[in-house]
């Protein structure tokens, strides 16, 4: 039943469209599913460099990191369903000190990352699933760097907004009920920063604010400031 139960979540999964059936049963044997609570760390530093894990209901992940010296936590990304954790370590082998956080239930999909690599090189399907997978992750991240460098935290606050809405009924994916010190780690602020500029954006009627969600209130508005930059 278990192994049926990957092969199913393993066919539902974009990164690995255009497998063959034969492809799905050798690596639903390969990988194993868990579950995680809410707020559950269940990767560290230490033992992301032997897994890959990839998401396969509808929860999100966090991953982040510490400063050593001071402790603090920063957000580099959340993570939610379709998506692979630890693309680099797959790739290059080495240790990143990143961690993981369930913020919703989760179900994960692991696999030793040797065998994943091996997944690289025996499945054209997956390879190309995976490339371009990766083309979007690095697109991502470029854009980050970029927004980081020129942009306000407004604008990148406002982007982090709009880019993560669902249009159909106006709820927020990948960072709806997540608290504003959360929001603020994984821009790289405070969490009185990111106060100060949700008001304004309240205050110039693009948004409104309730517990723990952001609403649009004027699509058209917020579209028209991001487009200028």
């Amino acid at each position: 039943m278990e192994k049926l139960t990957k092969y199913d979540l393993l066919k539902n999964n974009p990164l690995f469209e255009g497998c063959s059936e034969a492809e799905f049963k050798s690596i639903a044997k390969d990988s194993y599913l868990r579950s995680y609570k809410e707020g559950e760390v269940f990767l560290t530093g230490d033992s992301t460099i032997h897994k890959i894990s990839i998401i396969v209901n509808n929860g999100r992940m966090k991953i982040f990191t510490i400063n050593p010296l001071t402790f603090e936590e920063y957000t580099l990304y959340v993570l939610s369903s379709g998506d692979l954790f630890n693309v680099i370590t797959l790739l290059d082998g080495r240790k990143d000190h990143l961690s993981a956080m369930a913020i919703d239930d989760l179900k994960i999909l692991h696999c030793n990352i040797d065998i994943a690599r091996d997944w690289i090189k025996k499945y054209e399907a997956f390879n190309k699933q995976f490339l371009t997978y990766l083309s979007q992750r690095l697109r991502l991240a470029q854009e980050y760097n970029i927004s980081k460098t020129f942009y306000t935290i407004e604008m990148r606050l406002a982007k982090l907004i709009f880019q993560n809405i669902s249009s159909s009924n106006n709820e927020i994916n990948l960072i709806n009920n997540l608290s504003h010190t959360e929001i603020a780690k994984m821009l790289g602020t405070t969490r009185t920063v990111i106060n100060r500029n949700l008001q304004q954006l309240k205050r110039d009627g693009m948004i409104a604010l309730k517990y723990k969600k952001i609403i649009i209130q004027d699509y058209k508005k917020m579209k028209e400031l991001i487009d200028q930059y």
